[in-house]
C-alpha cells in the first residue's frame, strides 16, 4: 500500500469546484480525484517522452544503416 503524504497547494476556485464536483459524483475524496488526474497526466508525459526517444533512436538507426550500406557497397560492389 502506498503511503500518502499531506501537501498544501493553491488552486483557482473554479478548478477546485470542478474537482469537488467529480469527487461528489464518484463519492471519493478530493485527494483521490487529484491523485488520479496527476497519475494520468504523468503517464501521458512518460508516454510522450518514450515516443520522442524511440523517434530519436529510429533516426540514429537510419543514419547508421545508410553509413553501413555505403561501406558495404565499397566492400561488396555487387550489393549496389
Amino acid at each position: 500500500m502506498t503511503t500518502a503524504t499531506k501537501v498544501t497547494i493553491s488552486l483557482p476556485q473554479t478548478l477546485l469546484e470542478k474537482v469537488d464536483d467529480i469527487a461528489r459524483k464518484k463519492r471519493v475524496p478530493r485527494s483521490n480525484v487529484i491523485a488520479s488526474i496527476l497519475d494520468r497526466e504523468l503517464a501521458e508525459l512518460e508516454k510522450q517522452q518514450m515516443i520522442e526517444g524511440y523517434r530519436a533512436l529510429a533516426k540514429e538507426n537510419k543514419e547508421f544503416a545508410k553509413r553501413a550500406l555505403a561501406i558495404a557497397h565499397e566492400v561488396l560492389p555487387e550489393w549496389k
